[in-house]
């Protein structure tokens, strides 16, 4: 689930131990897409082509595939709910 919402939010922190998106048993997240953008700012957004790619050589190393700092997978996603567990009975459970 972390791994879900910072692929479509596009939002990776710097220390990918930081608590941003909620993972609880049986938790509710809703993610919903982003307006698509309009033909200018299409323009404007580097070539998907000129990405990098993933070296087996150096697994550890994730390559800029142009989806951090808010793009997001296929133009973004927002977070509307993050982890909601108001309708369980006893609330949150076995957290990440």
């Amino acid at each position: 689930m972390i791994a879900i919402g910072r692929a479509l939010t596009g939002n990776m922190p710097e220390d990918e131990c930081a608590e941003d998106f909620n993972c609880y048993t049986c938790s509710f997240s809703k993610f919903a897409r982003k307006p698509i953008a309009d033909a200018s700012e299409k323009e404007s957004k580097p070539d998907p082509n000129a990405t990098q790619k993933w070296d087996s050589s150096n697994p550890d190393i994730v390559p800029d595939i142009n989806w951090r700092n808010g793009r997001g997978v296929q133009g973004g996603w927002t977070c509307e709910i993050n982890g909601d567990c108001s309708f369980l009975e006893n609330g949150e459970e076995r957290g990440w």
